[in-house]
């Protein structure tokens, strides 16, 4: 069973930067889906680079480095928004102008952080086969089939039956989490990927092992991948189609991770310390501390750059490093690539062809498997609904042996008027006890609205019409054992 055939992306996908010069808005941070990050980046202010020129086709993945890459992540992602760039540069998506494509299909960008985040107590194929049915209009048997090959493609086939959890319900591993993560993600059916430090907290093996599967449904999805990666070993970086390097304002360089090496190590003559992984190499360049990494090879004591030739090319800054960038044959290269993809590209607005509905599946058939998810969440924990319908026949118990038997008499007027009073005010309380629930079941909520599965309303109906059969039940167990208990009046007369 192949799965490109169910994945319709735009075809000849491609992104490209003909020297374009982004601005990101200082109110970014404002406009995240999670906290972390948000504060990780609300005191950004203005960040502007320079000069930006690569194109990245569709099956690539490319490796993004440098400190403003989750900044130039979520400027893309909320590209119609807060992105901004110089007129005499371009940026584009296939034919078509970014902003406009951004804004006309935004379910076709999607964006990806290093949180794992999904419904505890729903089981492997549950959240497979909910993101599947959100997304592709599709049999029920055919969709089974395309998740049992999804399962086994990304080696969970092993675990379908088992709850995801998190951090205190005990599910899958971290690597198998991140794996659904990754399901998930594709599921959505995007034409350009942004995967903004996603191996964060996985082993060396784990994240070889992210990166193979995104390769794979690279290839499969025929999609563009862009990822950030913090720390990786040098078989995990050799395996990138591509490497784009920014620096705080200028871009270092763009192409093979060969070319990179080639450019850096021997046109530029910046040596790599022999204890130091490529990526670390690569930082260092970035953040301008290969001198100090030059020193501690030939044991200098005050700032040198080590060899006679990166004397001769003056490397002194960002701006000298940008300068060698340009003058180097690979930039010429790509230059003259992204210049002809922007002067054949005369069309103005999106491409009518490129434009498909924002959600896959009808509201009714939204509606309907929000449902069935709120459903089998109550199921999976089962535990909390039991111990909310033990916890109303103690109680219902216990206060009506205290109001044993009133009389129907004026003598009992008052009793009976505190009981009713008290009846209202438990399930008041006991309402209470769901509101963690639901501030957790947000983040969960917020990423598929992201990713557009459904409409934010469709699962706040779904949840409640749950939530209020779920009282229903009890209101009326509590209700029945307390009115026979207080003797309330048992006949119509």
């Amino acid at each position: 069973m192949s799965l490109s055939k169910y994945f319709n992306p735009i075809p000849d996908a491609s992104v490209t930067f003909d020297g374009a010069t982004v601005q990101l808005e200082e109110s970014l941070g404002a406009v995240q889906n999670d906290e972390e990050s948000a504060s990780e980046f609300k005191n950004v202010g203005h960040l502007e680079i320079s000069d930006i020129t690569f194109r990245a086709n569709e099956g690539e993945v490319v490796l993004v480095l440098g400190n403003p890459t989750s900044a130039l992540f979520k400027g893309l992602f909320h590209g119609h928004k807060h992105l901004k760039y110089s007129p005499e540069g371009s940026i584009r998506f296939k034919d078509n102008e970014y902003k406009q494509f951004a804004s006309k299909c935004p379910h076709q960008i999607i964006y990806n952080n290093e949180q794992d985040i999904h419904f505890p107590y729903l089981t492997v194929e549950q959240t497979i086969d909910f993101a599947l049915s959100c997304k592709f209009h599709i049999p029920k048997q055919e969709r089974i089939e395309m998740r049992d090959e999804l399962l086994k493609e990304f080696g969970l086939s092993h675990v379908k039956k088992t709850y995801v959890g998190n951090d205190y319900v005990r599910g899958v591993s971290g690597g198998e989490r991140k794996r659904i993560s990754i399901i998930e993600t594709f599921i959505a059916n995007g034409s350009v990927y942004l995967w903004d430090n996603s191996t964060k907290g996985l082993d060396s093996a784990t994240a070889l092992e992210f990166l193979s599967i995104t390769q794979k449904m690279a290839k499969a999805t025929r999609s563009v991948n862009f990822v950030k990666i913090s720390q990786a070993s040098d078989k995990i970086v050799s395996k990138f189609d591509k490497i784009l390097m920014l620096g705080d304002s200028f871009q270092v360089f763009y192409g093979t991770m060969e070319e990179c090496l080639t450019h850096f190590h021997d046109t530029l003559q910046i040596k790599k310390n022999p204890n130091d992984c490529i990526i670390e190499y690569l930082t260092s360049i970035l953040n301008f501390k290969f001198k100090e990494t030059s020193n501690s090879i030939v044991g200098l004591d005050t700032p040198s750059v080590v060899s006679e030739e990166n004397q001769a090319l003056n490397i002194n800054n960002e701006t000298d490093l940008h300068t060698l960038w340009i003058q180097s044959p690979y930039y010429k290269h790509w230059k003259a690539i992204t210049s002809k993809t922007v002067q054949e590209c005369t069309r103005k607005d999106v491409n009518p062809d490129d434009i498909s509905p924002i959600f896959s599946i009808p509201l009714k058939t939204q509606l309907k498997t929000c449902t069935v998810r709120a459903f089998e969440r109550i199921i999976g924990d089962r535990n909390y609904l039991i111990s909310q319908f033990v916890s109303v026949v103690v109680q219902s118990l216990v206060i009506g042996s205290l109001f044993y038997n009133i009389p129907l008499t004026t003598i009992g007027s008052f009793s009976r008027g505190s009981l009713t009073f008290f009846s209202i005010l438990f399930f008041t309380f006991l309402s209470l006890a769901d509101m963690p629930a639901s501030f957790q079941r947000q983040p969960v909520v917020r990423k598929h609205v992201q990713l557009h599965f459904y409409y934010n309303w469709v699962e706040t109906l779904a949840t409640n019409f749950f939530d209020c059969c779920s009282k229903f039940i009890l209101v009326v167990i509590f209700t029945i054992i307390l009115y026979f208990l207080a003797h309330f009046q048992l006949s119509c007369l």
